[in-house]
């Protein structure tokens, strides 16, 4: 692991069901430093207290969305995914065990998106970006739209890791 790489965490929580659930999402408050007006899981770099990045996922969850560890069903860890900003992310997946009404901490978050799962998996929602490298050669990443709402990164990459390991089960 590069030593440069900030370590972060963020919850992929799903409302409902796994297969007929919404994916939850949020979009960065503008005034962030980093990312501001982008589209992400609730989540963020690990602190000193955090005893480790499960921890770190359910406490910027909390702070982001008011959702506490105890609503959440923890399920799985999905694949690390790394940016071009130097973040280290671990996602973790989990259900929300019953319906809920997230509270935005606006100083962090301007909007709460909800995807239903159908969407995803059908492929609805799918697009894909093009970037062109130094070396001009060109790299397809995975891109997704809902509502105006469009999504790429290290989001699109976790989303399409969560999606190869639920779609045995949908």
């Amino acid at each position: 692991m590069n030593a440069n790489l900030k370590i972060s965490a963020v919850l992929v929580l799903i409302t409902g069901n796994l297969c007929d659930g919404n994916l939850v999402l949020t979009r960065r408050s503008e005034k962030l430093r980093t990312h501001g007006g982008e589209i992400s899981f609730p989540g963020g770099t690990k602190e000193d207290l955090d005893l480790d990045l499960k921890e770190t996922a359910l406490r910027e969850t909390f702070e982001e969305i008011n959702v506490t560890g105890k609503q959440i069903n923890l399920i799985d860890e999905l694949p690390e995914v790394s940016t071009s900003t130097g973040y280290l992310i671990k996602p973790y997946f989990g259900i929300l065990k019953e319906p809920f009404e997230f509270i935005k901490n606006s100083s962090e978050v301007s909007d709460i998106i909800q995807i239903p799962i159908l969407d995803l998996i059908s492929g609805d929602c799918n697009r894909t970006e093009a970037l062109l490298l130094e070396n001009n050669s060109i790299v397809e990443r995975p891109m997704y739209s809902y509502q105006q709402n469009v999504i790429f990164g290290a989001t699109s990459r976790i989303i399409d890791n969560l999606l190869l390991s639920i779609k045995e089960y949908c």
